[in-house]
């Protein structure tokens, strides 16, 4: 990938790689693309195109060389995770993205991180990824105490902001036959490029 904008300072990737993938049958982020990176190191290599520092939320998969946030609530699902980032005083603010959306275009999520005034922005129908300010911590503990567990739900108590998505395709892989149609258009990608 090539890189087409500096990448912020003010802003910190982190990456949900927890979760028990039910689903899937499998840890989703250390399955292999066609071009034989993980579906988390292709993730990761698109955030260090936008962001400076990245941390991984739960499992790493093997991956080195970033901060690892342990998700101290294990079963509790991703908001359990995106509490533990916001906690952790990495930064002020977080982009959060999920392992399993790996085509995601940094252009989407350069969109995102140009939202300023709102304490989380998110696309309209679309959960994850969303930006979202470390202030929210306190909140989002109080949500999950009184189990919240739904990222809408969350995102609705919080105020989000919801941007249109202009086109953006969020892609992802939850289970094995959303993994072999992301798989298939990876490969057809790698073999036109």
């Amino acid at each position: 990938m090539i890189r087409t904008v500096e990448p912020r300072s003010d802003i910190c990737a982190a990456i949900l790689c927890g979760g028990a993938s039910r689903r899937m049958g499998v840890p989703k982020g250390g399955l292999l693309l066609p071009d034989g990176r993980s579906m988390i190191e292709t993730i990761r290599d698109v955030m260090e195109l936008i962001c400076e520092q990245v941390v991984l939320i739960g499992n790493p998969h093997g991956l080195r060389g970033h901060a690892v946030v342990a998700d101290e609530r294990p079963d509790c699902g991703p908001l359990a995770g995106i509490e533990a980032v916001l906690r952790s005083g990495t930064a002020n603010r977080y982009l959060v993205v999920p392992c399993d959306m790996p085509a995601i275009a940094p252009s989407a999520l350069q969109r995102l991180m140009e939202v300023s005034g709102a304490p989380m922005v998110h696309f309209d129908s679309q959960p994850l990824p969303c930006l979202v300010d470390a202030s929210l911590a306190h909140l989002t503990t109080e949500l999950l105490e009184q189990g919240v567990r739904a990222l809408r739900a969350w995102q609705e108590a919080v105020g989000a902001e919801q941007i249109d998505p202009e086109g953006a395709t969020f892609e992802d892989a939850d289970t094995p036959e959303e993994f072999t149609m992301l798989w298939r258009r990876f490969a057809e990608e790698a073999s036109e490029g």
